[in-house]
């Protein structure tokens, strides 16, 4: 974990920090170019499993999901 970490760091993707109450330990953070990157990617992960959905589901099926969805979202909410 040390090794992924550190790459993180190195690419300016998160920031480690002395943890305040355990001297052994690191807080690691997410930088602006972090969230940047994670965005991008749950947008680019999200574009092609739309793209894979309208491609192999019929108009009913995808109707189906996306009433599975809103339950979901609705679970959540509350």
């Amino acid at each position: 974990m040390g090794l992924t970490v550190a790459g993180l760091e190195e690419d300016g993707l998160v920031e480690k920090r002395a943890d305040p109450g355990d001297a052994r330990r690191s807080l690691v953070d997410l930088t602006d170019a972090g969230r940047e990157s994670r965005a991008g990617a749950r947008d680019r992960r999200t574009g092609i499993l739309a793209a894979r959905f309208d491609a192999r589901l019929k108009p009913d099926e995808l109707a189906v999901i996306d009433r599975a969805l809103r339950l979901i979202d609705s679970v959540i909410e509350r």
